[in-house]
């Protein structure tokens, strides 16, 4: 589910089955937002639980630390400045 924000896009829950974990299906999904945070000029901002393997996943695709709290670690990717398309970026 991806929410709409005045100043940022959110992905809030992205879950994948263990058995479809691997092919490719989450960073698909996630490089989509990530054209549509772009093509809207907008961070795309999101939260994993603290010790989960999404927070490797997250890094791997661009996304930065912007904090944390007890259960949660924070997150924001931005589309490079002159980036036109996907693959870009960090997707």
């Amino acid at each position: 589910m991806v929410r709409r924000r005045a100043d940022h896009l959110y992905l809030d829950h992205l879950y994948l089955s263990p058995d479809r974990q691997g092919e490719g299906r989450g960073r698909a999904v996630v490089a989509a937002v990530q054209s549509e945070a772009r093509e809207a000029g907008l961070p795309l901002r999101l939260m994993a639980l603290r010790g989960s393997r999404a927070n490797a996943f997250y890094e791997s695709l661009g996304f930065v630390v912007t904090g944390s709290d007890s259960w949660d670690i924070h997150y924001e990717w931005q589309a490079p400045a002159g980036a036109a398309g996907p693959g870009q970026g960090g997707t």
